[in-house]
């Protein structure tokens, strides 16, 4: 038996974002995948999947290797060329 870790990603409010500003919110779309896509590979997971507005991955380890084995994919936070947040407002960790 072996643990696995998945990520799965979902813009919030898509639809509204398509409806209002389509050119954004695929500018929006291509950031995201672009982002979470490398962040993913080089964190050694794989992306298995595209949702639309979303993308769904996973790692082979619960925790990052290397100089980040203390931190977890999922809490590790990405941030787009912009500097977007979480929910909460905080920053990525790097």
């Amino acid at each position: 038996m072996s643990v696995v870790t998945f990520l799965f990603t979902d813009i919030e409010g898509s639809t509204r974002r398509w409806e209002a500003d389509p050119e954004a919110m695929r500018v929006a779309l291509e950031t995201h995948n672009k982002v979470l896509r490398e962040a993913v590979e080089v964190n050694d997971g794989k992306v298995f999947n595209y949702t639309g507005d979303g993308m769904c991955a996973v790692f082979d380890s619960p925790r990052f290797g290397g100089r980040r084995s203390n931190r977890r994919p999922v809490g590790a936070g990405v941030a787009g060329a912009d500097g977007h947040r979480d929910r909460r407002g905080r920053a990525p960790r790097r």
